[in-house]
């Protein structure tokens, strides 16, 4: 065995620029595997990331039905019970909040918008809004009254600016028109334009006052650390929350859109990889046949002197491992050279950024390798390589001695 594997080592060295050729193409199929994966984690992340910070946090609380009818008209009462609970809780943060669907108004124009009544201090421990301000300031509790904070884009569309007056209108909870004059404090910039276009965030006790709830309110978000599993902390929260008119729901129960958005990259993603592989394989098996060939009285004289077929076979079958490992390692290096780079760095797709912005992702890409990447990788390629040299290895056994030998 030992002289085999000697001898299957030393054949991939008789034309190195043929090895070479087969291991440049199982490291070019590495890498467009390990960059394809790694870039769309990145870019799913993203995705998550933005719905996650940007819309209410990982888990919402909410009254039971207004997830699918989100109207004033459902609300908790007393959401100090409800606080209490949470405050339990010491690994997650909460934000209470009332969100309604009014129009925003200047004296130029005017938009439908999803107003957001907030508290600032527990709301930018949850969401990034507080992070995209990009003129005036964020909210304040102790601030004035009347102040709201909006998206450039509808900053833009109602060509207001810092410190002018708009004009907010819903229904109230008696089913009246309500509506109230509020100052531009600040004017934010998110990676979604449709987000920047459609939300406004005011102070809860003004967005109370504006609805005529007292104490009430629509939910509370939550934001849960890194680490902290996300179905274990909903199933402590229902049973700590056993009402029957509240729900727990989470992130994806919230965004079933964005749920099938990533669905969908993954499919896209598993044909393209499909393509790869199925490249890299045929690659393999061309070029083995091209060996085989090339080799016909070798295996005749090697026949000749007594070795077995199942020997040829086994010796091939090296030969397509001791490629098949150089080439994923050639591979894998240059992937965590390369990708590590942009992972700390980062990828900017700025002139992308439009059409990453409908999906909420930012135009700075972070790509992530993991280990079991590599692992699938390797088990995949290898796989790949082992049943595409089945056929030209048969091949070469079944030569008959003196056709071998006098092959041209």
């Amino acid at each position: 065995m030992k002289t085999l594997i000697k001898i299957a080592w030393r054949n991939i060295w008789r034309n190195p620029r043929r090895s070479w050729v087969l291991m440049s193409t199982i490291a070019v199929g590495m890498i467009g595997y390990l960059g394809t994966s790694s870039y769309t984690r990145g870019l799913m992340y993203e995705m998550i990331n933005s719905g996650i910070r940007l819309q209410g946090g990982h888990i919402q609380i909410l009254p039971e039905g207004f997830l699918e009818n989100p109207s004033i008209q459902l609300f908790i009462r007393s959401p100090q019970r409800i606080e209490q609970v949470l405050d339990r809780f010491e690994m997650l943060h909460y934000a209470p909040f009332i969100t309604m669907q009014g129009m925003a108004s200047s004296s130029e124009a005017a938009s439908g918008v999803i107003i957001h009544g907030i508290e600032p201090e527990k709301e930018r421990r949850v969401t990034i809004v507080a992070e995209t301000v990009v003129e005036g300031a964020y909210l304040q509790s102790d601030g004035p009254g009347h102040q709201v904070l909006i998206g450039e884009e509808l900053a833009r569309k109602l060509n207001v600016r810092l410190g002018e007056k708009i004009v907010l209108m819903t229904n109230a909870v008696d089913n009246t028109i309500a509506s109230g004059a509020f100052r531009v404090a600040g004017i934010f910039r998110s990676v979604s334009p449709d987000f920047n276009k459609l939300s406004v965030f005011i102070l809860l006790s003004d967005a109370r006052a504006l609805i005529g709830y007292q104490d009430q309110i629509n939910g509370f978000s939550i934001h849960l650390p890194q680490g902290v599993e996300l179905e274990q902390t909903m199933e402590r929260l229902r049973e700590a929350l056993p009402d029957s008119d509240l729900q727990v729901v989470s992130w994806r129960e919230r965004n079933p859109i964005l749920v099938f958005s990533l669905a969908t990259f993954e499919y896209f993603i598993f044909l393209f990889l499909l393509i790869i592989f199925a490249a890299v394989a045929f690659t393999i098996i061309n070029s083995f046949l091209m060996v085989i060939y090339e080799r016909i009285r070798e295996f005749g004289v090697m026949m000749a002197i007594g070795t077995l077929p199942r020997r040829i076979r086994l010796m091939l079958y090296l030969e397509t491992v001791f490629i098949t490992t150089l080439g994923i390692l050639l591979g894998t290096g240059i992937s965590y050279l390369l990708f590590g780079y942009f992972e700390r760095r980062g990828l900017d797709l700025s002139m992308i950024s439009d059409a990453l912005g409908k999906f909420g992702i930012s135009s700075v890409i972070h790509p992530s390798i993991l280990l079991t990447d590599v692992l699938i990788g390797v088990a995949v390629i290898n796989l790949l390589t082992l049943i595409a040299v089945i056929y030209p290895a048969y091949k070469a056994s079944r030569f008959k001695v003196v056709d071998a030998l006098t092959f041209v």
